[in-house]
């Protein structure tokens, strides 16, 4: 068995990386520049309706208004597409996303992109929803009466879960299926901006507390020259 050699075929990679963003800060309470960003388009924009259910999600755009930000996921981007020897890749939607006590993501991939992920802005509390990605073929199907031990190992598993943390991001394949957990925190997080009166352009420390999960996705597609 010494001379017995291997290959990965099709591996399916997801990246981790904490970001060293830090948001400047905007009030004495100590709100971030982007929680305010989110917070006002969250008072003046509906929600999009796609894989969330409650919560709320922005219309995508192609760029993040935040220069350090931006430069951080296109350098973990690049990193990835010389990992995996991809030609250059570009952003080509992001969105914000806040998901409240109960909310969820159900399962999903992203269309019309190459690498996709994701960075918590916000995750001010344990148990507020883990991303699940799901084994993009049918090996679940073989291997169900494994024991325990084997059968959910990252090898043989048909899920693997990551618990959100603020300032993590995940990339990953635009294809590979995945979901968001409900977000079950009960304990009560600091409030943000609101519009006061709904509509102007006066923004109030509003006095609910909130208990959300604040983060933002993005999609990186290849666009020739």
């Amino acid at each position: 068995m010494s001379n017995m050699t291997h290959s990965f075929l099709f591996p399916t990679i997801v990246w981790e990386k904490q970001l060293d963003y830090k948001s400047p800060k905007t009030t004495t309470q100590g709100d971030s520049e982007i929680h305010k960003h989110i917070a006002i388009k969250q008072s003046n924009e509906p929600t999009v309706h796609k894989s969330n259910y409650g919560g709320w999600q922005s219309e995508s755009d192609t760029k993040l208004p935040f220069d350090a930000l931006q430069k951080e996921i296109d350098d973990a981007v690049a990193t990835v597409c010389r990992h995996v020897e991809l030609p250059k890749l570009q952003m080509t939607a992001v969105w914000y996303n806040v998901n409240g006590p109960g909310n969820y993501n159900s399962i999903h991939n992203h269309h019309g992109s190459i690498i996709s992920g994701v960075y918590y802005v916000d995750v001010p509390h344990e148990d507020m929803g883990d991303i699940v990605f799901h084994r993009p073929d049918d090996a679940e199907y073989y291997l169900k009466d494994l024991p325990d031990e084997n059968r959910n190992n990252f090898k043989a598993g048909s899920t693997h879960r990551y618990t959100p943390k603020t300032g993590m991001c995940l990339l990953f394949p635009s294809w590979l299926k995945h979901s968001v957990e409900g977000n079950k925190a009960t304990e009560e997080a600091v409030g943000l901006f609101v519009n006061e009166p709904p509509g102007s352009d006066t923004f109030i420390k509003t006095n609910n507390l909130r208990r959300d999960r604040i983060s933002l996705s993005f999609n990186y597609s290849y666009i020739p020259e």
